[in-house]
């Protein structure tokens, strides 16, 4: 089975069984883009990044850990697609990819938001000041921490 993406939010990856049965899930998807949000890794390498991705030619790019929370690193098959520019927001990276077959730029934002309530206005007011300045399609995915009532929030 191929898929095109995946995003996961992977909750940390300092277990090296974990990152085993992660490279082995994306062996077997095949993905083109691979999003792992919450890494928790404080420093990335094409050898760390490849020990979970399992991929020989690849491109990535990290956004670093904050206060022990966050991280997220997104690798993509450099067959498919070329990375034309990326900017990095407080809770997101925005990747503007070239798709190489279909000859097409778009953004990918990958997007984690710690729990903290405090700075859901700020988060919110950020994505929406990024989607003013997009002039192609697009694709948000991530971990936004957001819910709609007190229900989903306690997990009933």
């Amino acid at each position: 089975m191929s898929s095109s993406l995946i995003i996961w939010n992977v909750r940390g990856l300092g277990n090296p069984e974990k990152r085993g049965r992660i490279k082995h899930l994306i062996r077997r998807q095949s993905p083109k883009i691979v999003g792992l949000i919450e890494t928790k890794w404080e420093v990335y390498s094409d050898s760390l990044v490849s020990s979970v991705s399992g991929r020989r030619d690849f491109g990535w790019i990290a956004k670093d850990v904050v206060r022990s929370s966050g991280g997220i690193v997104v690798s993509w098959d450099k067959v498919y697609f070329s990375l034309l520019s990326s900017r990095e927001g407080s809770s997101y990276l925005d990747l503007y990819l070239w798709d190489i077959l279909k000859r097409k730029a778009w953004h990918l934002i990958v997007v984690y938001d710690p729990q903290g309530r405090s700075e859901k206005l700020l988060f919110i007011n950020e994505l929406n000041e990024l989607c003013s300045l997009l002039t192609s399609p697009a694709c948000f995915a991530g971990d936004f921490n957001l819910v709609r009532s007190h229900e989903d929030y306690q997990g009933s």
